[in-house]
């Protein structure tokens, strides 16, 4: 029986983890890279699908990063603005993910992606890569 938990057990946690960067790329349209593996994940319950989102992913030294979203080499090398350091607070105090990213960190790499076929300016998606845990953390905001 023990047998049978564990082999439903892997497929579903492999799927998560498939559908988690897949929903990256579907709801943002941009490229997400294949093996990228999900960490953790958090969102508010909402009918629209409106409030905050976190998740967290680690990419094996063996995945291609290139030419995605997580192409570290094309992230900025730049502190955070007041925008986005409000974004992870807001996030995270929210949320309260296990894995909390420090915004004050020296060892930060960003992007920021917008929403560019709705009306407002208040959804976006802040990719942060930390050296330090070498962990990308996404913070989408879709107020």
């Amino acid at each position: 029986m023990l047998g049978m938990v564990a082999l439903a057990v892997g497929p579903m946690q492999e799927f998560w983890r498939n559908r988690t960067a897949t929903e990256l790329a579907h709801n943002w349209g941009v490229t997400v890279p294949t093996g990228l593996v999900a960490v953790e994940s958090h969102s508010e319950p909402s009918f629209q699908g409106d409030g905050y989102r976190i998740k967290v992913f680690r990419a094996p030294a063996a995945i291609a990063l290139d030419g995605t979203v997580f192409e570290v080499a094309q992230m900025a090398d730049v502190p955070l603005t007041d925008r986005e350091r409000d974004l992870v607070a807001r996030a995270t105090e929210t949320l309260q993910p296990a894995t909390r990213l420090d915004p004050s960190s020296h060892a930060l790499k960003k992007r920021l992606v917008h929403k560019t076929d709705h009306w407002t300016d208040h959804e976006f998606m802040l990719i942060v890569f930390d050296a330090g845990t070498e962990l990308f953390h996404v913070f989408e905001s879709h107020l």
